[in-house]
């Protein structure tokens, strides 16, 4: 992947870590969706705001070494 992407991929990550951690911290821990009709738990944007933003992280590194093959 380019550089780009991965800072996009961190950004995101970024995102949803924002979105998640305060509504952890005060103990909202599910959010009901409208489209779905249904409850969606913020530890799940927990868990993917913190992939995404490790992928990315992780793949700018290598892309800055030089060791990322597209």
């Amino acid at each position: 992947m380019t550089r780009g992407w991965n800072i996009a991929f961190m950004v995101v990550g970024l995102v949803f870590l924002l979105v998640a951690v305060p509504a952890l911290h005060h103990h909202h821990f599910e959010f009901y969706d409208y489209f779905d009709r249904g409850w969606v738990s913020y530890i799940s944007y927990l868990l993917l705001g913190a992939y995404f933003f490790l992928f990315g992280l992780i793949g700018l590194v290598r892309v800055k070494r030089g060791k990322q093959s597209d």
